[in-house]
């Protein structure tokens, strides 16, 4: 590196000289070709060390910084749901094909593959949104086998008590078991024990909490902020009163309307949000209306999409760590009351108040970008590989 500056530094000041010297007793055109020399001369320069040096996107990304006798370790992913993934969500996979060796197989090849590997110096990690009897089938076995030195992980998504049996089941296994590791969204432990504690005892040592893997996906990212919009509340997704009552209740108040979305992998979800000046966002309520307070891939997609984010005051200490402002990059409304929620959608619906909202819907928008896909799975993996390593 050194040496390529000194070069560089004696090119640039020959041929300096030579430019000083020039104008003093050359012709114009002469003139003309000795500035064009000088410029091809600097480039010239430039990349000379170019090589040594990082590009700014990639310096701006986290290093992971685990110890190196993890990061020395083969990885090796299985993904157990055999249905195909929406791949705009999952963004996640897209990283571990792109750094682990990834594998989708049949239960009796995953057997073999474990048994043959179980001793091994390697991280063994099973992936996938849906419970299924096949994932069953593999905790079951696991938890089953003797001398295990390979690190095995469970990633998981839905964390509450809940039918079909399978699911239960399932979650059975992994809250007992000692030879595996198990990611979920649940906050804490004392969380997990509020929907299972009176159902499953939870004796498993290595739960990594707080393991939320929705982000900024890319193809949300790439929806454009718009100007001009529906002067509508949007709410979207499933309507329950027993899974999103504050959803349900928003519907009853004027100005705000149902955006209806076929579950396809079209992936436009968040370009339809964009059409809405202000979307609601809530989290998931669980076991007899218990809020889970989990941050799910909406929170995400209303941020990329521009539109105003309203989401319920009682999610504020739980969205925090997001950077969430009140008025700043989102509106938060006692949704308990239903004349706060009356006064709320008036004032972001009014004319009058737009450009106070579009600078807030903008902050929201800009906000997003702090949560893209290629910072944030870093940042998980580094996790999951701090908390394998201890």
């Amino acid at each position: 590196m050194e040496k390529r500056d000194t070069i560089k530094f004696k090119i640039i000041h020959i041929l300096k000289n030579m430019y000083l010297n020039m104008i003093t007793m050359i012709p114009v055109y002469v003139l003309l070709f000795s500035i064009i020399t000088v410029l091809i001369a600097v480039v010239l320069a430039i990349v000379l060390t170019s090589k040594d040096e990082v590009s700014v996107s990639e310096a701006s990304l986290p290093k992971l910084s685990t110890l190196e006798s993890e990061k020395e370790k083969k990885v090796y992913v299985f993904l157990y749901n055999d249905q195909e993934f929406n791949s705009k969500s999952h963004d996640l996979i897209k990283y571990f094909k792109n750094n682990y060796t990834v594998f989708q197989n049949h239960y009796k090849e995953i057997v073999q593959f474990l048994e043959e590997n179980k001793s091994g110096d390697c991280i063994i990690m099973f992936y996938g949104q849906h419970i299924t009897e096949k994932l069953y089938k593999i905790v079951k076995y696991v938890n089953q086998m003797t001398e295990v030195k390979s690190k095995i992980v469970f990633f998981t998504f839905d964390f509450w008590y809940r039918p079909p049996n399978v699911y239960i089941e399932t979650w059975k296994e992994l809250l007992k078991g000692e030879n595996h590791y198990l990611t979920t969204f649940s906050l804490s432990d004392k969380h997990l024990k509020k929907f299972w504690g009176g159902n499953v005892p939870i004796t498993n040592k290595n739960i990594v909490y707080d393991f939320n893997i929705w982000t900024s996906y890319d193809i949300a990212l790439k929806c454009q902020y718009k100007e001009e919009v529906k002067n509508k509340i949007c709410v979207s997704g499933e309507i329950s009163e027993k899974n999103y009552p504050d959803r349900l209740n928003l519907l009853n108040f004027s100005g705000v309307e149902r955006l209806e979305y076929d579950r396809n992998l079209s992936n436009d979800y968040t370009e339809q949000l964009s059409q809405y000046l202000c979307c609601f966002y809530t989290s998931v309520f669980a076991n007899k209306n218990i809020n889970t307070h989990i941050t799910l891939l909406k929170f995400f997609e209303i941020l990329c999409s521009g539109s105003l984010m309203l989401l319920p005051e009682s999610e504020k200490e739980y969205t925090e760590k997001f950077g969430l402002k009140h008025k700043v990059n989102c509106w938060f409304v006692d949704t308990s009351n239903d004349m706060e929620i009356q006064k709320s959608v008036e004032y972001i619906l009014n004319s009058k108040n737009r450009k106070e909202i579009n600078k807030i819907r903008k902050k929201g928008k800009e906000l997003s970008l702090q949560f893209r896909s290629e910072i944030k799975n870093r940042e998980l993996m580094e996790k999951i590989l701090t908390a394998l390593s201890k």
